[in-house]
């Protein structure tokens, strides 16, 4: 090879290795616990379902996702001032200003539990005014639940879960008969009572309320890549959501298709 044909072939790898070697794309997202849709992130087994689901829609080689724990007030605060790219968890109603896939990542419905061998009715919220009912903290389920919340804060009715792993305390709580139902969203009941023994004979659902409610994952306007990450999303959940990949991940969790 003479002297000008190596430079040619310098000049060309040289000019070719940033595209064959190019560094993964990071997305920097924020997230707040929400079992079973974000759990542990140092989990390598379980970190959640929104988590897993997002590692299949932006592959390693392509892109890298870092995720970081963070209140939500102040994750949103920051999301508007560009500090990262997105935030796991939005309603679009709550903040229409961000940048949307067109699909939710999950979506939630609210169910009320009690015992097995309970004799309450429950017909609404008034049925439950005169038993220890359980809660999860900053949950809401319906106009009517938070008039109920409001009213009974403070008597000892509304008994209010929070912190890790609280859900499992109010499953534990209510099969030890320490409350008498719980209200909370069907995905986060079922990923608990997947998990503790006997929970499934000890507690039933007895109604679920009418209030669907759909999270997303919200990109900042701020930044130009948010809308070839939506794009990407977008391309991608159709094709996931059809795979049997997907239901495993929903089967490994305790739901279903219809359980979300």
């Amino acid at each position: 090879m003479n002297l000008k044909r190596k430079v040619l072939f310098l000049l060309f790898a040289l000019l070719s290795a940033p595209v064959l070697f190019a560094a993964p794309q990071a997305i920097d997202i924020r997230v707040e616990y929400f079992p079973p849709f974000v759990c542990d992130l140092k989990s390598k087994t379980h970190p959640g379902i929104a988590i897993e689901i997002l590692r299949k829609l932006f592959p390693a080689d392509k892109y890298r996702l870092n995720f970081r724990n963070q209140g939500w007030q102040w994750a949103m605060r920051e999301l508007q001032r560009n500090r990262y790219n997105a935030v796991l968890g939005v309603c679009k109603a709550d903040k229409p200003n961000l940048v949307y896939p067109r699909s939710p990542l999950f979506k939630t419905v609210s169910a009320i539990y009690l015992r097995t061998d309970s004799t309450l009715k429950f017909e609404s919220a008034a049925s439950l005014a005169k038993t220890k009912t359980g809660f999860m903290t900053n949950y809401s389920h319906s106009d009517e639940f938070d008039r109920f919340l409001k009213d009974h804060s403070s008597d000892g009715i509304a008994v209010i879960y929070n912190g890790w792993n609280a859900t499992d305390k109010m499953v534990r709580d209510l099969m030890q008969k320490k409350l008498q139902a719980a209200v909370s969203y069907t995905a986060v009941m079922d990923w608990s009572m997947k998990r503790i023994r006997n929970s499934a004979k000890q507690i039933r659902l007895v109604k679920k309320l009418d209030n669907e409610a759909e999270y997303y994952i919200a990109f900042t306007p701020g930044k130009r890549e948010s809308w070839a990450f939506v794009k990407q999303f977008d391309q991608e959940f159709v094709k996931f959501r059809k795979t049997p990949e997907y239901k495993k991940i929903l089967q490994k969790y305790g739901l279903a298709d219809n359980s979300l």
